[in-house]
């Protein structure tokens, strides 16, 4: 067992000690979830803190974008504001300035009323509500430094990248930055063979 595995098994006990789950796991439950490469912290975070995570929680570390892209489509029907949010903080290369959503700010102004409509909000929503929202995910979603919001793991500018873009591929192709799309988009040639009988 390499040294990886072992700071993967501490990360992973020291999540579920603070919530008092490290009695509750198997031995071999903590092997099959140290296996996982794809967003190791985060989901450690995920699983020891919500109960029926932690019931799914080989399925989490087995299939993580699976259940992550499941929770954003929940998240984008039941809770359109903090989707909102999380699309713009991606489409802003994963961190969100503050200043974005002072009133008096026109900056981007256009980007945002499209993102908002795109994901099901009125046009009149106040930036300051969607700052609102931001602040609130802080912790679960997102870290706050100086004056900007981040993804508290890049694994979630992927997974919402994948998802806004099976929620409205034309709004992910005309917002997104290009180096975003260049970087995870693969171009395969299809030939397409005509027989003729």
């Amino acid at each position: 067992m390499s040294l990886i595995f072992f700071q993967k098994k501490k990360i992973l006990i020291k999540r579920l000690s603070r919530r008092n789950l490290k009695n509750k796991i198997k031995t071999e439950e903590v092997e099959i979830m140290c296996e996982t490469n794809y967003a190791y912290p985060l989901l450690c975070k995920l699983v020891s803190n919500d109960q029926e995570r932690f019931r799914k929680k080989i399925e989490i570390f087995r299939q993580p974008l699976s259940v992550l892209s499941d929770e954003l489509d929940q998240l984008s029907h039941e809770n359109k504001k903090l989707y909102c949010i999380l699309v713009l903080c991606m489409l802003f290369k994963g961190s969100l300035s503050k200043s974005i959503f002072d009133i008096d700010s026109v900056e981007c102004d256009q980007k945002i009323y499209r993102i908002m409509q795109t994901c099901g909000l009125q046009r009149n929503m106040s930036k300051k509500e969607l700052e609102n929202g931001a602040l609130s995910a802080i912790r679960l979603y997102f870290i706050q430094d100086n004056n900007n919001f981040r993804f508290i793991h890049d694994a979630l500018e992927e997974a919402i990248g994948y998802h806004f873009y099976t929620f409205d591929p034309k709004a992910m192709f005309s917002e997104c930055d290009i180096l975003f799309i260049r970087d995870r988009v693969k171009v395969i040639s299809l030939k397409i063979q005509m027989t003729i009988s």
